[in-house]
Parts: structure tokens; sequence; C-alpha cells
């Protein structure tokens, strides 16, 4: 797992979809496994659904994140709200 520490902010160059971007948060690390999984999930994305436009897809990716990121913080308030009785 990368380190997800907030130390000095680096601005770094990575490439989704063959396109660059200079992103910055994190460790480098860190950073790149993000847009390693982001061009992960837009490729996928693309592969399954050749003739939506990149434009569309980025935004239904984003919605698929956005989704997973709501049910794991719905999941992780249950555990704080289990765990916090149990003291």
């Amino acid at each position: 797992m990368p380190d997800l520490s907030n130390g000095p902010q680096k601005n770094i160059t990575v490439s989704i979809l063959g396109e660059d971007y200079i992103v910055s948060g994190g460790s480098e690390e860190y950073m790149r496994e993000v847009a390693r999984i982001v061009d992960e999930r837009v490729q996928d994305f693309l592969k399954a659904h050749p003739k939506l436009p990149v434009s569309k897809v980025a935004v239904l990716v984003a919605l698929n994140f956005a989704d997973e990121f709501q049910r794991l913080k719905v999941k992780h308030e249950e555990i704080l709200r289990k765990t916090s009785g149990k003291r």
C-alpha cells in the first residue's frame, strides 16, 4: 500500500489515457498509484463501451468512484458507531 502521508507536496506528472497531468498531494508513490487506478478504470470502461465519447466515460467513471466512496463512508461510519459503544 502506498504511503498516504501528506509530507511535502510535490508536483508530479502522471499519464491517463496517454494524456499527461500535473498533480500533487500525498506521496509521489501514492499519487502515481491513484493515477494508475484512474487510468485502468477509464480504459476498462472504454473497452466495454467503445462508442461512448471519452468525456462521457470520464463522468461515468467519476460517478462509479463517488458511489464506491459513499458506500465505504457509510460502512466506515457504521463500524465507528458499533465500536464506539464497545469501549
